[in-house]
């Protein structure tokens, strides 16, 4: 019996050290926007010169959301976020090594497969409403 009771004991710690270790640990992180100043125009154009100024800044430090939660990038992505009295302008800038593997698949509504980028805006930082935005390379 004393066997049979280590042997589970220790089938518990080994999986139960196995779950932890493959959770993700969630940096809270602040961003800080900036607004553009007032004489300052942007123009959308295929190139967003405008976006290169240093009036806004760059971020680079993502994470994925699937296949794991969390995880760390492995391709390169940029974003620049910035605003004025009447818009909010995103710019996300996402490169691949090998970009014949990019997966482009048209998708309906909620059902996106491929390659995609989400923005979420939790205007009333609520963390529980928000305003989610979707953009597939198709």
């Amino acid at each position: 019996m004393l066997k049979y009771l280590v042997s589970c004991m220790l089938f518990l710690l080994i999986t139960a050290t196995l779950i932890v270790q493959n959770e993700v640990a969630k940096v809270q992180r602040e961003y800080v926007i900036a607004q553009l100043p007032v004489d300052k125009e942007i123009t959308i154009d295929d190139k967003l010169s405008d976006f290169e100024c240093n009036d806004v800044q760059l971020d680079d430090e993502f994470t994925v959301f699937e296949p794991i939660n969390g995880k760390i990038t492995i391709q390169r992505t940029r974003c620049k976020i910035t605003y004025d009295a009447k818009f909010l302008y995103v710019v996300v800038g996402c490169f691949d090594s090998i970009p014949s593997k990019i997966e482009s698949r048209p998708a309906r509504r909620v059902n996106f497969s491929g390659d995609w980028v989400q923005i979420i805006i939790d205007s009333y930082n609520d963390k529980r409403t928000a305003f989610h935005f979707n953009v597939s390379s198709a």
